[in-house]
């Protein structure tokens, strides 16, 4: 199938399926829902995507992956546009980068003693905001460097996911996701067109049900509004489907999930 905008495809396998003893949870959560209510989400999916050798011997159908391969190819893009947040409020223009300054801090003892390294970078997810280019250079020169540069998404990049790479950044990743989670939760009621003014957004839970996330989503893709369910009840839900094989199927894996999307 290709992406199919009435169609919720719900996750029954891997860690986001069970619960803490194990068993299988009663309410699933959507493959558009997980990279939303969680910041390990969109590595989770795209793991599955981007590494079949470490799936084997879970296959998914080529249908459903298609399906998967466009949403988790949108989230990761997040067209969503913001404001910028320069000084003072002067700047009109569309940000384009998260810019999150640091600073270079000892370790906390008991982290050295476990191995971590002596210093590490302190994120200052206080002091971040949503920068144009202009206005992210003289943040850069400001910080004298001290800087890191993102383009707004909810891909995090490997030195804040990767295990080895993390130690020598202390983040908190959690609050960094919530302050994405909040731009993606606008389009419940804004256009994909609008400009997101995030000084304007209140500090209130952005609640991502999986007909929250699939409106999210179709919007991100620019569904027509004549193509879109008119509410909850005429949405389709179906279990994505996935089969465990003792036959070694990495060939089969590697066709799969590298064919390209078509539309």
């Amino acid at each position: 199938m290709v992406y199919d905008p009435s169609t919720i495809i719900l996750m029954n396998f891997g860690r986001y399926a069970k619960d803490k003893e194990g068993n299988m949870k009663r309410y699933l959560p959507s493959i558009t829902q997980i990279p939303l209510i969680c910041y390990k989400g969109f590595s989770y999916v795209n793991r599955y995507l981007s590494n079949p050798e470490e799936t084997n011997p879970i296959v998914i159908e080529p249908d459903d992956l298609e399906h998967i391969q466009i949403v988790a190819g949108v989230l990761g893009k997040f067209p969503v546009k913001v404001k910028c947040e320069g000084e003072g409020d002067g700047c009109d223009k569309q940000a384009k980068h998260l810019i999150l300054p640091y600073s270079i801090d000892r370790n906390a003892d008991e982290k050295i003693m476990s191995g971590g390294p002596v210093w590490i970078n302190q994120i200052h997810l206080v002091d971040s905001s949503f920068y144009c280019g202009d206005c992210a250079d003289e943040k850069k020169y400001e910080k004298e460097n001290k800087v890191i540069e993102l383009d707004i998404s909810l891909r995090l990049p490997d030195f804040f996911t990767d295990f080895k790479q993390r130690r020598e950044w202390n983040l908190d990743r959690i609050g960094l996701h919530k302050k994405l989670k909040k731009i993606a939760y606008q389009l419940t009621t804004k256009g994909i067109d609008d400009v997101i003014d995030t000084r304007t957004i209140r500090d209130e839970k952005a609640v991502m049900t999986r007909y929250t996330s699939k409106k999210i989503v179709n919007k991100m893709l620019r569904i027509p509004e004549d193509q879109l369910p008119k509410n909850n009840k005429e949405f389709k839900i179906k279990r994505l489907k996935w089969s465990r094989s003792d036959v070694d199927k990495r060939g089969q894996l590697f066709i799969d999930f590298h064919a390209p999307p078509s539309h």
